[in-house]
């Protein structure tokens, strides 16, 4: 399953009902119920995205494992307004003085849900009503608001970019040092084939394409999903022929 990478660290913790992967050392990703969150372990430590509601306390025996303490969480990114990437930032900040990170489109009750079709769109209002506090970072949440064009002080110097489409204020992150995008639900990968993310959880799919344009032109050697596996061969070929697929 991890054929992609040195397994000397993850081989330590199969114990645990989630899947881990160091990406390169120092960069940990763990995968709870298919969402994962990137753990970026220097002098400090950085999160990027925090799950669903229940991945919180993994992610914390994690860090303990790992020999590190959840009061060293300095920073917490959140790629967007997703309850599978936000949901755990709650207990998460009850165990760290962590600053959060959002773009300034995705702070607050969404205001535009996913372009969902026809027999979706109705369930997701419903669902979206029940439960408003729950899937949105409210803004009493955000330390930290971005637009994009910042650099986070993470792998010596961490580029914001925004790259809207999934939600109007995701954003990807880039380190120019490692040449590695984090990439959010930008893209999403079934085995090694990228594809766009599925529409009806987009809140605009044209500008998603425009945004997956934007990222071609970085020097990309790993990119990393919001969902399943890193991608650490011939990344920028790759994007390239899903921008042309889908601009067929």
């Amino acid at each position: 399953m991890y054929s992609e990478y040195d397994m000397s660290v993850i081989s330590r913790i199969r114990r645990f009902i989630y899947n881990a992967t160091e990406v390169i050392p120092g960069i940990f990703q763990v995968t709870h119920r298919g969402a994962n969150v990137l753990i970026i372990a220097e002098d400090t430590i950085t999160l990027i995205d925090t799950g669903l509601r229940d991945s919180a306390s993994h992610i914390l025996e994690f860090i303990k494992h790992i020999g590190r303490s959840p009061e060293e969480i300095s920073l917490i990114i959140l790629t967007h307004n997703h309850i599978d990437h936000m949901g755990g930032l709650a207990e998460i900040q009850e165990h760290s003085k962590a600053k959060v990170a959002v773009h300034k489109d995705d702070v607050g009750i969404r205001e535009h849900p996913p372009a969902a079709d026809g027999r979706y769109r109705e369930p997701l209002a419903q669902i979206k009503s029940k439960l408003r506090s729950v899937f949105s970072v409210l803004p009493e949440d955000v330390d930290i608001i971005l637009e994009g064009g910042e650099i986070l002080d993470c792998l010596g110097g961490l580029d914001v970019i925004h790259t809207p489409g999934h939600t109007p204020g995701s954003i990807s992150l880039y380190s120019q040092k490692h040449k590695m995008l984090f990439s959010g639900d930008l893209i999403r990968k079934r085995r090694n084939k990228l594809l766009l993310p599925p529409k009806m959880v987009c809140s605009d799919i044209d500008e998603n394409l425009e945004s997956i344009k934007k990222i071609s032109h970085y020097d990309i050697e790993i990119l990393c999903f919001g969902h399943g596996l890193p991608l650490h061969q011939d990344v920028t070929p790759r994007i390239l022929d899903l921008i042309n697929r889908d601009e067929v």
